[in-house]
């Protein structure tokens, strides 16, 4: 299997911080970029408690109205409001693999708390209701807990999900050294800006999957560079790959 594919954030206000990035943005060439990035992320403040990731992988069917499609995704990104929510992002897939889904929703809650008030809004309600039962099917959802890896950005374009079943078998041992192993991916990767994982929350809903995997992006160059470099071929090769008995993986733009 060929697993090598092809947001709102709290803003940077440290203008030392802002320089940084905006020689990040100013850097022409690759290498140039990546020393940018890791210059940066040196200075810029992280995550000081956990958050709750929220993922859902569905299907649009076949004969849904495109119009109502669309009125649905932007009825959902109208959900940012609602207090507890860090992040909400939600758009068509541009690639998976591993699954038959056509769109992905991400969203960051202060804690699960703020996810159970969440699903329990009458707007949300309201939303399932009148759009998702009707316009959805095979749909995936999965939760976990996590202090996310790197610092905070203030624009995150791109993101890759990667949900994975543990292999029958698995030793302790080399599990721990892939989890032990994600902390470390935004500095092996200078161009992945965050990254998140965890166990997650045992549910039916999951289909199996046990371990959750957000890598987070400040660009869509990023994003393609990363699945290239050497660093995350490595990691996927050496971490990834042993413990993993199937993957579901999922990229998409997040400025929307």
């Amino acid at each position: 299997m060929d697993w090598r594919l092809r947001r709102p954030s709290i803003p940077v206000v440290d203008v030392a911080l802002r320089a940084r990035r905006d020689s990040l943005i100013a850097a022409r060439s690759s290498s140039e970029r990546r020393a940018s990035i890791a210059s940066f992320k040196e200075l810029a403040p992280g995550f000081k408690y956990p958050v709750l990731e929220h993922i859902v992988m569905f299907k649009v069917k076949d004969d849904a109205n495109p119009k109502e499609v669309a009125t649905m995704l932007e009825a959902i990104r109208g959900l940012r409001k609602l207090d507890g929510v860090q992040e909400l992002t939600v758009g068509q897939a541009l690639s998976v693999q591993g699954g038959d889904y056509t769109h992905v929703l991400h969203g960051r809650y202060r804690d699960k708390k703020a996810l159970a008030a969440f699903t329990a809004n009458p707007d949300f309600a309201k939303i399932a209701k009148k759009f998702l039962v009707p316009l959805t099917e095979n749909m995936v959802t999965v939760d976990w807990e996590c202090k996310p890896y790197g610092p905070y950005l203030e624009s995150i374009m791109a993101k890759r999900i990667t949900l994975v079943k543990i292999k029958e078998g698995t030793s302790s041992a080399d599990l721990r050294f892939m989890e032990e192993s994600i902390p470390r991916l935004p500095s092996k990767c200078p161009t992945i800006g965050q990254a998140s994982a965890g166990t997650l929350f045992p549910s039916d809903k999951a289909k199996g999957f046990n371990y959750g995997i957000l890598e987070l992006f400040p660009s869509t160059e990023d994003e393609e560079e990363v699945f290239a470099s050497v660093e995350h071929i490595a990691w996927q090769d050496t971490k990834l790959r042993p413990i993993a008995g199937s993957l579901l993986l999922a990229d998409f733009h997040a400025n929307v």
